[in-house]
């Protein structure tokens, strides 16, 4: 599990090979193709890390997969968990290079080549 702090608060995240799955369902939209396309303005790339954030944050504190898969699509689930987070550090390059850093690690090849 790794933490992601905004502000005084804590927020555990735990990305995993659902994450992406959940994104595209909350979002209607791949997060890889998101991630790369560099048409996307930053104001909604920044809003793409938020809900990024809150995937990540749903699944460290629920680990049923059924209700991963409800509250992906719950928007008030979403929109209680940002009303509680500071929106000046939110909206910060550090804090979404955090966000990105916790997903990215978890998709980097932890193999070496055998070349």
């Amino acid at each position: 599990m790794k933490y992601i702090k905004i502000g005084e608060k804590e927020v555990a995240v735990r990305p995993s090979c659902l994450t992406p799955i959940l994104f595209k369902r909350k979002e209607k939209k791949d997060l890889l193709v998101i991630l790369s396309d560099e048409s996307i303005p930053q104001t909604d790339k920044l809003q793409y890390m938020v809900s990024l954030f809150y995937i990540m944050a749903m699944q460290a504190s629920c680990k049923d997969v059924n209700v991963e898969f409800e509250k992906a699509e719950d928007e008030m689930e979403f929109y209680k968990f940002i009303d509680e987070l500071d929106s000046t550090v939110l909206y910060s390059d550090e804090v979404m290079a955090d966000i990105l850093k916790a997903y990215v690690n978890t998709t980097k090849a932890s193999s070496k080549s055998k070349n």
